[in-house]
């Protein structure tokens, strides 16, 4: 270890500097991650289980089974497989030589998307709409192959000769139609009703939306035929704007309550897997050990180095 202190410590001020600044990010990520992934064991194992029909509103955690929200099964982009949700991931091979002639290989993202549809989720009592959009989903079927066109002419296959050869690195994560469900997040009903503070805004978006075509609204609410919409005549026509925010709401009124589960404003965890509770408490424990382990280590060297090159003049 001392030796790999001295090698940073000599380095000249460019690639000191450079050194520095990777070890501070590698700090600063680790903390991040570190207490992000404790925040979500203790919410996995601090948080009592609801039904959908007893869940009150707010951060709320189901077990049960997970289906798409539409009819048909989502398919995968780059395999084609039913699935509730996706990620996919698409690297490019880079060889570069460095200033000091070795070869320096990396893998560079050219392409990656995640599923951004709705997942229906059901327990015995009832169903839940789940928006995916912030969620960490902890997928349990996770395929990676290699190919030498940007996107995959086949599915995941070959050798471990492709690995070696391959130009292109395919990565695809999904959850299943049918598999179990763990989620954690924000639960919401929402109803068709409209709130007092709703309809005032839809009366005003009306009332602007008529007020934008000047013709055609004096022809509608100028009752003395002076081309002129007077503060009378405006009245009519807020009171008109009101009788069909009211009949807008009558309709959505008879509208089914719907239920969803949505990334907490608050930035507590919001987690989606089909593994168990347990599992997922001892995945994100063990995330939290590597992602301390990184804090540590980062930030330990980088005092070290910092005092060794301020000793070294």
């Amino acid at each position: 270890m001392d030796g790999f202190i001295q090698v940073i410590v000599a380095q000249d001020a460019a690639d000191f500097w450079q050194t520095v600044a990777i070890l501070a990010v590698g700090t600063g990520v680790g903390f991040w991650f570190w207490r992000r992934s404790l925040a979500g064991a203790r919410a996995i194992e601090d948080v009592a289980t609801s039904l959908v029909r007893s869940a009150a509103q707010g951060y709320t955690e189901l077990c049960g089974r997970q289906l798409p929200a539409e009819a048909a099964a989502l398919a995968a982009p780059l395999t084609g497989r039913p699935c509730t949700w996706w990620h996919y991931h698409i690297e490019r091979k880079e060889t570069r030589r460095t200033s000091k002639g070795r070869t320096r290989t990396t893998w560079v993202t050219v392409e990656k998307e995640t599923s951004p549809h709705f997942i229906r989720f059901e327990d015995h009592t009832g169903h839940v709409l789940v928006n995916p959009h912030g969620a960490d989903v902890v997928a349990n079927v996770n395929t990676v192959w290699y190919g030498n066109s940007r996107r995959p002419t086949g599915g995941p296959t070959g050798s471990g000769f492709s690995r070696l050869f391959g130009r292109y690195r395919y990565t695809e994560r999904i959850m299943r139609p049918g598999e179990p469900m763990y989620a954690i997040g924000h639960f919401e009903t929402r109803t068709g009703e409209f709130g007092a503070a709703e309809q005032r805004g839809q009366i005003g978006e009306q009332l602007k939306e008529w007020k934008s075509d000047r013709q055609a609204l004096a022809e509608r609410f100028d009752a003395d035929g002076d081309g002129q919409v007077d503060m009378g005549e405006w009245e009519g026509a807020r009171a008109e704007a009101e009788r069909v925010v009211a009949g807008r709401a009558a309709e959505a009124a008879q509208e089914p309550a719907v239920n969803l589960l949505l990334e907490p404003p608050d930035g507590r965890p919001f987690i989606l897997s089909p593994k168990s509770q347990e599992e997922l408490a001892s995945h994100y424990r063990r995330r939290s050990v590597l992602w301390l382990t990184l804090f540590v280590v980062c930030g330990a060297l980088l005092g070290t180095v910092f005092t060794a090159r301020l000793a070294g003049g």
